[in-house]
């Protein structure tokens, strides 16, 4: 056809066709074309050939349509193609001819049906649009007009165009319907000046996109147009375009610069529109200006700018819900956004919410049971995900999150079973080498767990658990260094970790650092008060820094808490001892009893109470019996002491010094 060449440089650069080159997602509408265009290629050099027939030819052109399939069903179009190339052709041996388009025919069909499967049947919300038979057939002739006005002049080319109003009721809105008959009829009536290649052209650029009108797909919820879908029809229609200017001027020059004109302003156009292709968020501002009230803009927007710009998501997801309160990704969106950000109960609550829209999605249902369990609801979060994980047993975020709750409730057992099946699914994951060696921690396989668990935490620094598992195996191998390192990168992390601050306090007040130990077993407690360990612990620091009013509120404090604890007893009766204060002797009497008069430091506490009531026949047979368990038991550091004291008491004189060997504290 005359333009043809011109034709192809405008399809290359019309701005319609940016989407399909420049937005990723679209890539395959260019890799699908060159298969497609292929196809036909070879396909009408076998039916046109004059020589021997090369079924070769025809093989190849099955084989390429195959390939545009597999890129993008949209393809199947090609068979209607083919057809009208035959009758514009190949007339005299059109229903011989028929026959070679069957392979075509079936594998186009194939294809089509299984997207509109797909569509239908995956596509999260349904694609139902309620448009009725006579709505359809209104909007077939709406879209047309609709892709031949923008092929002609692509002055207002947007992202997503608004969603305009389908009534096939409205006699006003069959007017682009009796348009394309008017069209038509021209074509046919002037196919004998024009040849037939313009309604040949025509027809396929109505019959390349018009039927989507008929086909609910998921993209209509936002708009019943978009550029991509017309990549392929646009071959015919600008190539007659490209014809139509072409034929207007008989001077060769004035064609060239008409065209050439065409092209540069085009290609101009494309240039700025595809700056809005430059990231996620630049695509959705440039849509909200055109579709303000457009929900899943909101929402994508929201998506785009989430961990540079909270505020902005938060407030995007919510205008999303005022203009689609329904749509359950943007209530799970928003409840993942909450969990982020420490809020696990509005993250209960939207995830609840989109729940009640798609019951079985197996994230909805992770990122639910996540809230609940952070809660501190476990087993309702462990009944979500083992509802999950039997009809998803390969949802890899569910396995490990329910392990993870296993081992919190020392069901290692259950907890193996579950990591090895994150190993089957992913042996590489991060997480997978976090769960399995958390898993191998429990069960004393240091080596091994500390091999897994430092993979994780390469992978991901924020790993808390992986780094506190790690703090308390390099602790109890006596790493105390590496522990104390695990232990500083927990808190970094989260300064309000009550197991990272009781533990290295209690790794401060075992190297003697007294004052980082009061530092974090005084947070620990603070934020957790059943932390009696770390309570004692910072009372006992107080002391050992001299600070012995505070740590006598502290002890006394544990003792209403705990009036029966013979490690609280004997630490009360032995500040009370070394102060002077008669009330030890009942308290140590009381422990001394509990234990059995077995432990070395609970006599040697005794001893002191009866030093401190000037009973010193008391103190010194009770100092001589806490030195036998001191010597049996290998207490090296607290027989010193005791042997000190033997001496004072030796001459009358009592304990008046907080500090002595704690080591056999019970």
């Amino acid at each position: 056809m005359p333009g043809s060449y011109w034709a192809a440089m405008i399809f290359a650069v019309h701005p319609v066709n940016v989407q399909s080159v420049a937005w990723i997602i679209e890539l395959k509408n260019v890799q699908s074309c060159f298969f497609y265009l292929l196809s036909a290629v070879t396909f009408v050099h076998f039916i046109l050939h004059r020589g021997k027939v090369n079924w070769g030819w025809y093989v190849l052109s099955i084989l390429l349509f195959a390939c545009a399939l597999l890129s993008k069903a949209a393809t199947s179009s090609l068979p209607l193609g083919l057809l009208l190339i035959l009758i514009w052709k190949r007339r005299e041996h059109i229903w011989r001819d028929l026959l070679l388009l069957i392979p075509f025919i079936v594998m186009g069909t194939f294809f089509a049906g299984y997207v509109k499967h797909l569509e239908e049947n995956f596509s999260g919300e349904g694609v139902e649009l309620g448009l009725h038979a006579m709505d359809r057939f209104a909007l077939f002739g709406q879209t047309l007009w609709f892709y031949a006005t923008q092929l002609v002049l692509p002055i207002d080319i947007q992202f997503i165009y608004p969603k305009w109003t389908v009534d096939g009721t409205q006699i006003m809105q069959w007017l682009p319907n009796i348009g394309l008959v008017l069209v038509v009829m021209l074509f046919v009536k002037l196919r004998k000046k024009w040849n037939v290649g313009p309604l040949v052209g025509l027809l396929y650029f109505f019959l390349a996109i018009g039927p989507l009108a008929f086909v609910s797909v998921a993209y209509m919820r936002f708009s019943y147009v978009a550029n991509h879908w017309v990549y392929w029809a646009s071959l015919s229609f600008l190539t007659l375009m490209a014809t139509a200017v072409y034929q207007m001027f008989t001077s060769r020059k004035l064609q060239l610069a008409v065209m050439l004109i065409i092209v540069l302003v085009f290609g101009a156009r494309s240039w700025f529109h595809a700056s809005i292709y430059k990231n996620q968020t630049i695509v959705w501002r440039h849509v909200l200006q055109a579709c303000p009230t457009l929900a899943i803009a909101h929402l994508n927007l929201a998506n785009s700018i989430r961990g540079d710009d909270d505020d902005g998501s938060f407030r995007h997801y919510q205008t999303a819900l005022v203009y689609n309160p329904h749509s359950f990704n943007t209530r799970f969106s928003l409840g993942t956004l909450y969990l982020q950000h420490d809020d696990a109960m509005l993250c209960r609550f939207y995830t609840t919410q989109a729940l009640i829209y798609y019951p079985q999605n197996p994230f909805f249902r992770y990122q639910n049971a996540r809230a609940k369990i952070t809660l501190g609801q476990v087993k309702d979060g462990q009944a979500i995900l083992e509802k999950t994980l039997k009809r998803f047993p390969d949802q890899f975020e569910s396995v490990v999150l329910l392990a993870h709750t296993y081992l919190i409730e020392n069901r290692v057992n259950e907890a193996a079973v579950l990591a090895q099946r994150a190993v089957k699914i992913d042996p590489d994951d991060k997480q997978t080498h976090g769960i399995l060696g958390m898993v191998q921690a429990r069960r004393g396989q240091f080596d091994q767990a500390k091999t897994n668990l430092l993979t994780a935490v390469m992978a991901n620094p924020d790993f808390v658990d992986g780094l506190l598992t790690l703090a308390v195996i390099n602790h109890q191998q006596g790493h105390l260094g590496a522990a104390r390192m695990y232990y500083q990168r927990v808190l970094a992390i989260d300064p309000d970790s009550v197991a990272a601050n009781e533990k290295l306090g209690l790794l401060f007040w075992e190297q003697g650092d007294w004052a980082n130990a009061l530092i974090h077993c005084s947070k620990a407690y603070a934020l957790e008060p059943s932390r009696r360990l770390a309570h004692r612990r910072a009372a006992d620091s107080l002391a050992q820094l001299g600070k012995l009013d505070e740590a006598l509120a502290e002890f006394e404090r544990l003792h209403e808490q705990s009036p029966s604890s013979p490690q609280i007893l004997n630490e009360l009766a032995w500040l009370y001892a070394i102060r002077g204060d008669e009330r030890c002797l009942p308290l140590a009497q009381q422990v001394a009893k509990i234990t059995h008069q077995q432990v070395a430091v609970v006599l040697d506490t005794l001893a002191a109470s009866f030093a401190t009531t000037g009973d010193f026949k008391q103190a010194l047979h009770w100092t001589q019996q806490a030195m036998s368990l001191a010597k049996a038991n290998d207490e090296t550091q607290l027989l010193a002491g005791l042997q000190e004291r033997l001496d004072r008491y030796a001459q009358n004189q009592r304990w008046e010094h907080y500090a002595r060997s704690i080591q056999s504290n019970p």
